[in-house]
């Protein structure tokens, strides 16, 4: 309980901070209590773009459902800037990979009350998949994706086409690192 309610605080605080950051990287020199608004956002696609809730009680049936001979999780944050950093890459590699089996399922531990500021992040790297938000508690959800999982961001998860986790790890990863781990599973 105690740890829950530490960190929601620790998530709360990081959120507030990661979002001025990234109004601030967004509007350069305009200051970061301007509240300067990124005003290139096509609004058209961030109402297509689908954020769907997802908890711990749904999030094998999203992994059972995915279409992918391999099925890549990613745990992400708009606060979290490792996140914000290895995306582009990660973006990259399912692109590059999606004709040989991959799926991608991108988990924002974002609160839904953020969720236009998910979306704007997304659209801006051109997704144009179906993308999920984190619902419920944190405990719970942590420990349907891996019990081994500490919660920290960005998180990756590796699924197999029997919903079997195959590998797993917390923190940033590179391009080489993705294409190293994917390739590792789809030559089992």
């Amino acid at each position: 309980m105690v740890r829950d309610v530490l960190y929601h605080a620790l998530i709360s605080v990081l959120l507030y901070c990661g979002i001025l950051g990234f109004q601030e990287m967004q509007n350069p020199g305009q200051g970061i209590s301007s509240g300067a608004v990124n005003h290139h956002v096509d609004p058209a696609m961030i109402s297509v773009l689908s954020l769907i809730p997802v908890g711990a009680d749904d999030i094998h049936k999203v992994i059972r459902d995915s279409p992918g001979v391999v099925t890549l999780i990613n745990v992400w944050a708009t606060w979290c800037q490792p996140c914000r950093e290895e995306m582009p890459d990660l973006l990259k590699v399912y692109r590059e990979f999606r004709d040989r089996g991959i799926s991608l399922i991108l988990i924002s531990g974002d609160f839904p009350e953020d969720s236009l500021e998910v979306k704007h992040f997304l659209q801006h790297l051109g997704v144009n998949f179906r993308t999920y938000i984190k619902s419920g508690r944190d405990m719970p959800f942590i420990n349907a994706l891996s019990p081994k999982w500490s919660g920290a961001l960005p998180a990756t998860f590796i699924y197999n086409q029997a919903d079997s986790l195959v590998n797993y790890w917390e923190g940033k990863a590179s391009y080489n690192e993705f294409v190293q781990a994917i390739n590792q599973v789809l030559h089992q």
